[in-house]
């Protein structure tokens, strides 16, 4: 039994010493001290629990650099910059280009560079100074009313993770921000009570505010064209050890939405993409007009723990596309092995086509593959003798040529009497004028 316990300890260490981050581990944290890092101590903790390796580095240092000679020294980076200080918009704007993800926390007092960074990602942040207040929905004990609790979340159980099935109330204490609701890439996580708005703490108000209720949004997420993650937050005091220690929902909050800007939960890939005839196993280069085709593909998300794990799903589609799709099909999912299937009747056309899987769905890595397979047309013997839906044209010329075969015969053979009388009449004419 000893043994028993014994071998269960010793794979379950290897199980959890053999989970590392998907794109690697190393992740610069830029912070406006080093000695705020204690702050956000259990944020940081939960990462490099996982396998993260943390560098810390003041936000304001102008030695800093994110690539050299060409390659990037960081897989992903934290930005918990508060208090003006000023960041690098161009490099980070690199950064994340180059598929790599960030996490941005400010605060009320945000710099402009923190404003043009959030701008570059299709977000806009209030005025410099401005809070969200609520009235209605804040924390005893806050005179202010800066410090506000909510429970809008966004429903996205892949961003939310274990935090969906536990939605408790979050506070928050910073600045607004909103962006484009018509933006595919950017969506809201955390938004405010429909009882709060934007202004300054201070001032009455005198004009509308830039944002009120429920267009207010405290996080948001962008997910680029390719696949890097990022986070907005509003308030940097949110991810604090002092917001965790309550019994609000912080600590699991921010943990997930950080668990999944890593690419710890919704990272996708699809392998096994292939094609063949229904009654053949081979891969072709080329089909026909009018085959039929089995089209298949395996599709694995990543976790952390696990590692690769058959994708369950019901909106997966496959096309067959020349300039627009001529074929479009949804996927047949098998839960055990994560193959997805569907069989195709190609068009009755000829030309380059491709076969092409666009999977774009929120809060999982956009799955793009695309194989140009050409559509030819029958040859010369492949086609039927006698098409059904013919048969009347074959008659009718079949007809004609029966009747102009009788109209020859009756044109070529019938003599008219009447004629040959009228011409031997004339012929008698003429030899008595001659005489």
């Amino acid at each position: 039994m000893k043994l028993t316990f014994f071998c269960i300890f010793v794979i379950t260490l290897v199980t959890l010493s053999s989970a590392k981050p998907l794109l690697g581990p190393k992740t610069a944290v830029l912070l406006g001290s080093i000695d705020e890092k204690h702050q956000y101590s259990e944020f940081f903790d939960s990462f490099t629990k996982k396998g993260y390796d943390l560098h810390f580095l003041r936000a304001d240092d102008q030695d800093i650099t994110l690539k050299k000679f060409g390659e990037y020294l960081y897989d992903q980076a934290i930005l918990f910059v508060g208090k003006s200080e000023e960041i690098n918009v161009v490099d980070i704007l690199d950064f994340i280009d180059s598929g790599r993800s960030v996490i941005v926390a400010t605060s009320s007092d945000l710099s402009d560079s923190v404003r043009e960074l959030a701008i570059g990602c299709g977000i806009e942040f209030d005025e410099q100074g401005t809070s969200v207040i609520d009235h209605f929905n804040f924390k005893s004990g806050d005179k202010e009313h800066t410090t506000i609790t909510t429970s809008n979340f966004c429903d996205i159980p892949s961003v939310l993770g274990d935090f969906a099935q536990d939605k408790k109330d979050v506070l928050f204490k910073g600045i607004g921000m909103e962006f484009k609701k018509n933006s595919p890439l950017n969506y809201r996580i955390l938004v405010a009570p429909s009882t709060s708005y934007s202004y300054f703490v201070d001032e009455k108000i005198t004009e509308k505010p830039f944002v009120i209720g429920d267009e207010i949004t405290l996080v948001s997420a962008l997910q680029t064209r390719g696949n890097a993650r990022v986070i907005f937050s509003g308030s940097i005091e949110m991810f604090s050890n002092d917001f965790f220690n309550t019994n609000y929902g912080n600590s699991l909050f921010c943990k997930e939405i950080g668990s999944w800007a890593f690419n710890e939960r919704g990272f996708l890939r699809l392998r096994d993409f292939t094609h063949h005839k229904v009654d053949s196993q081979i891969k072709q280069d080329y089909y026909r007009i009018k085959d039929k085709v089995e089209f298949s593909v395996i599709i694995e998300e990543y976790d952390l723990e696990k590692g690769w794990a058959p994708y369950v799903a019901n909106d997966v589609q496959i096309e067959y596309v020349m300039l627009s799709p001529f074929v479009r099909a949804t996927l047949a999912n098998n839960p055990e092995t994560g193959k997805f299937s569907a069989n195709l009747s190609l068009p009755d056309k000829h030309g380059t086509f491709k076969f092409r899987l666009q999977y774009h769905k929120r809060g999982y890595k956009f799955l793009e593959k695309v194989e140009e397979i050409p559509l030819k047309p029958f040859w010369h013997n492949q086609y039927e003798r006698f098409i059904p839906v013919a048969y009347p044209y074959y008659l009718s010329a079949i007809l004609m040529l029966v009747g102009f075969f009788i109209f020859s015969i009756i044109f070529l053979y019938h003599k008219d009497d009447n004629v040959e009388k009228k011409n031997k009449k004339a012929t008698q004419k003429n030899n008595k004028k001659n005489n």
